[in-house]
């Protein structure tokens, strides 16, 4: 893992003494944050409750966090994984730590949608960017209104009782629900029967052009979005054939050669050996069927 800008925190003063956050640290360890990721932690939450010095942190409200997540979201220099674990840090804290009344009902998984694209050098990403993206107008979505939830609610439980009315199963219903709020907060229309093929378009060529999300990530997202249009609200949804499509290239498996698998059976003795060399053995075996 690549080392944080430790330059980011060196304001980040708070009324907190140096015990309180050795202390904090270790809750961290407890809650099962890995040893070498306490220090970073504790660095973001600190930062973090430095922004609003005079706000105790059981008072804070969604807004403040997400203002806080808009702002860092701006600076170049924090690279996707980095903003990805301030959200993890900041979210450890409502959740788990100061346990504040509205902090389960945040939508985190927004702001963890958001994070921008991994850096072009990538392996699993690296392509030539700026031909997907030259003379494209790519739509931005309006910043997270915590309101929004509670302004789309009854369109989602209408959702719910339609996918419980078909039988689907928790994991489809809560896949779908998540990914049509998001579609909902993305416009933040006041009334979500006017969006249409059109925005549907711009959405699905948002989620590759500027989050770089994988093809399967992209269908679903579309699965989703076609079944609000034509289950629940019972309205064609145009023809959407010439949208962008995600190119990223799925991630192979690692596969040892026989050579290898041999040099690692030599390094083994005993019933130790026995058990990996019956496994080979019977993978060789399904491989010839």
């Amino acid at each position: 893992m690549s080392t944080h800008d430790t330059s980011l925190y060196n304001q980040s003063t708070t009324s907190y003494s140096r015990e309180f956050w050795d202390n904090y640290g270790i809750f961290l360890l407890k809650q099962g944050i890995k040893k070498q990721l306490i220090k970073w932690y504790v660095l973001h939450t600190k930062r973090y409750v430095a922004t609003f010095p005079e706000l105790h942190v059981r008072n804070h409200q969604p807004e403040h966090v997400g203002q806080y997540f808009h702002t860092i979201g701006k600076n170049q220099s924090l690279k996707a994984w980095q903003y990805l674990q301030v959200i993890d840090a900041i979210q450890t804290l409502f959740t788990k730590s100061s346990r504040v009344s509205w902090a389960n009902d945040f939508d985190w998984e927004y702001y963890r949608s958001s994070a921008r694209q991994l850096e072009q050098t990538h392996p699993t990403v690296k392509r030539d960017y700026n031909n997907d993206l030259e003379h494209t107008d790519i739509f931005t979505g309006k910043p997270y209104d915590p309101d929004a939830k509670q302004r789309y609610r009854p369109e989602i439980e209408k959702v719910i009782r339609v996918i419980r009315n078909k039988n689907y199963s928790m994991k489809t219903e809560k896949t779908y629900c998540q990914w049509i709020a998001r579609f909902f907060y993305f416009y933040q229309p006041d009334d979500v029967k006017k969006l249409g093929t059109k925005e549907v378009h711009q959405y699905l060529e948002y989620l590759v052009l500027k989050r770089n999300v994988s093809v399967s990530t992209q269908k679903q997202a579309l699965n989703a979005i076609a079944f609000l249009f034509q289950k629940v609200w019972d309205t064609p949804l145009g023809d959407l054939s010439d949208f962008t499509r995600s190119k990223r290239p799925k991630h192979l498996p690692t596969v040892l050669s026989q050579e290898e698998v041999k040099t690692v059976l030599d390094q083994l003795t005993g019933k130790h050996q026995l058990m990996a060399g019956l496994m080979y053995v019977g993978g060789l075996r399904l491989m010839e069927c």
